[in-house]
């Protein structure tokens, strides 16, 4: 994310770069975000950013202008690293079962004659060691 009223850009821009370099984090596809368009500045600096980083997110975390595009990008994002899994949810792991809801998408819900909920979700890699036990084949 880079202060698009910033004079200092390219340089935050390096420094961004840089330290996804040192993560190694530097291999994939990077959503770059323009906060604060809600403040006055110059409008040469928006059209340069602008023409530097056509597919860029210009936003305002303060008025939530332009939020809704960044959702979409990091839904994308998060979608291509999805495998969808089935899961067999016992009724005591209520905990589970919410954090599937939250945090997944479902694609299909059951129960079945033990009162267990069978789940098919899109699991991003962040929550899979948490389903992990309860992971069945079909």
């Amino acid at each position: 994310m880079l202060d698009v009223s910033s004079p200092d850009i390219d340089e935050h821009w390096d420094t961004t770069l840089g330290v996804l370099r040192e993560l190694g984090a530097d291999t994939g596809k990077v959503i770059v975000v323009f906060n604060k368009i809600d403040r006055p500045h110059d409008e040469l600096a928006r059209v340069r950013a602008r023409s530097l980083f056509p597919n860029g997110i210009f936003m305002s975390a303060a008025t939530g202008e332009g939020v809704e595009p960044l959702l979409a990008a990091l839904s994308e994002a998060a979608g291509r690293h999805s495998r969808i899994v089935h899961l067999k949810l016992p009724p005591s792991r209520h905990d589970l079962i919410a954090l599937a809801h939250a945090k997944t998408r479902i694609l299909e819900s059951q129960y079945d004659e033990e009162g267990n909920t069978l789940l098919t979700v899109a699991l991003s890699g962040f929550y899979r060691d948490k389903f992990k036990e309860y992971q069945v084949t079909q």
